[in-house]
């Protein structure tokens, strides 16, 4: 009796998670026009999140283990990419088609560096490389070749890594803070050290502008003190942030014609261009860390912006990170108070101003609430191998499922039964 009760239970429910997944697909179709303002996509990111041409991917902490998630733009979904063995956050990077990160290996004694890739359209994972040694926790990739930064006994500066020949060559012996790569153009920060007439230290940090075809070897874009540096580029566009007598400013580089312009007059950070939009964050004062996203437009001729630019994004925690997906959604980062990680959320553009708080990802209870969010109401999706599957609380190990007869709906049962290890 027990096991016709369990097999009408285990069709009750694939009939439900049938038609829910049913429903969902429509639903995503749908929001590709969207009206949703945000969407909370992490509440424990670590790191920084990177993204390719058509997805955002970032880490996360869940139960103890690090996780990869990825975030389809035109789908406006997010999906598990799996567990990784603990890179560091800051290793994550994409050559605009695949994600590149960094896995440290302790084996016998040794330490090793295991350099792996997701192709996002295959959902496909590999080996890309592996040595003995360190690696720095900052990589950079472009069009399938990875640089990195080693300091050991076999490898002492920056080294470009070729993902399709698996031949290394060294760049140079300068050490580099921060990198970015794209289409054959490196950008990188380095610190100098100087003294003062006090004999105090002063750092000064520097903007790097080089092209690997060898036509610009070592340029420096600018420098600073007292403040750190982020910058973006595209096309002959490097925008950065700087200090100036002390006041933090975003500023446009434009490498053809080696002209530098301010492009904000307040305190401004974090900035972001995709297409003809740009984004920066501005703080709201030097003693508070509640920041606003403003978003404009792009003019590529005359390397400026509209004088229209609005506030796309306020969070009272502080912005300590954005990147335009498309020029009508952008990702926030913005901090979680006292608890560790940070929020992430994808915004759409062009509603007015959306306030963000410190999120969580918390179950839904509704059989209703599942439709668009099948992780978030107690599905489950299956790994490619069917040894694993993945619900809201996490990835776990599957040793066949045995589905009772839901009594508090689909969320309850299929939680309870998850979470307590009852396969």
């Amino acid at each position: 009796m027990k096991s016709i009760k369990n097999l009408v239970g285990l069709i009750m429910i694939v009939i439900v998670l049938s038609s829910c997944d049913g429903s969902y697909q429509a639903e995503r179709t749908a929001s590709s026009a969207s009206a949703t303002k945000s969407q909370l996509v992490s509440s424990s990111m670590i790191g920084y999140a990177v993204r390719t041409q058509n997805y955002l991917v970032w880490l996360e902490n869940n139960n103890d283990k690090t996780m990869m998630y990825a975030y389809d733009v035109a789908g406006g979904t997010r999906f598990s990419v799996g567990e990784v063995n603990g890179p560091p956050p800051f290793s994550l990077t994409s050559d605009g088609n695949k994600v590149f990160w960094v896995e440290n290996v302790f084996d016998s004694g040794s330490q090793s560096v295991v350099f792996q890739s997701y192709d996002l359209e295959k959902k496909t994972r590999a080996v890309v490389f592996k040595m003995l040694g360190r690696v720095i926790d900052r990589i950079a990739a472009d069009n399938g070749v990875i640089y990195y930064f080693a300091a050991n006994s076999r490898q002492n500066g920056l080294y470009a890594l070729d993902t399709r020949t698996g031949v290394t060559k060294l760049i140079s012996s300068s050490p580099r803070k921060s990198m970015i790569v794209v289409d054959g153009i490196m950008l990188w920060t380095a610190d100098e050290q100087t003294v003062s007439i006090d004999r105090l230290g002063v750092t000064t940090t520097t903007i790097h502008l080089a092209k690997l075809d060898g036509s610009i070897e070592d340029h420096v874009v600018a420098r600073t003190q007292g403040c750190s540096i982020s910058y973006d580029l595209q096309d002959d566009v490097i925008l950065y942030s700087a200090c100036v007598n002390e006041l933090e400013q975003v500023y446009v580089f434009n490498m053809s014609s080696g002209t530098t312009k301010a492009l904000t007059t307040s305190s401004s950070s974090f900035p972001n261009i995709y297409g003809n939009r740009v984004s920066w964050v501005q703080r709201t004062n030097n003693s508070s860390p509640a920041s606003s996203l403003q978003v404009a437009s792009f003019f590529t001729k005359t390397k400026d912006v509209s004088s229209d630019h609005a506030v796309a994004v306020q969070a009272r925690t502080g912005i300590v990170d954005a990147k335009l997906l498309d020029e009508n959604t952008i990702a926030v980062a913005i901090n979680n108070n006292d608890k560790p990680g940070l929020s992430l959320y994808v915004v759409s553009l062009g509603q007015g101003a959306v306030q963000l708080e410190a999120g969580v990802r918390q179950l839904k209870r509704s059989i209703n609430s599942c439709i668009g969010l099948p992780l978030e109401c107690g599905q489950v999706t299956i790994a490619a191998d069917h040894k694993h599957f993945e619900d809201a609380q996490g990835i776990w190990a599957a040793k066949g499922v045995m589905f009772e007869l839901p009594q508090a709906g689909i969320a309850g049962a299929t939680e309870k039964a998850f979470t307590e290890d009852v396969f």
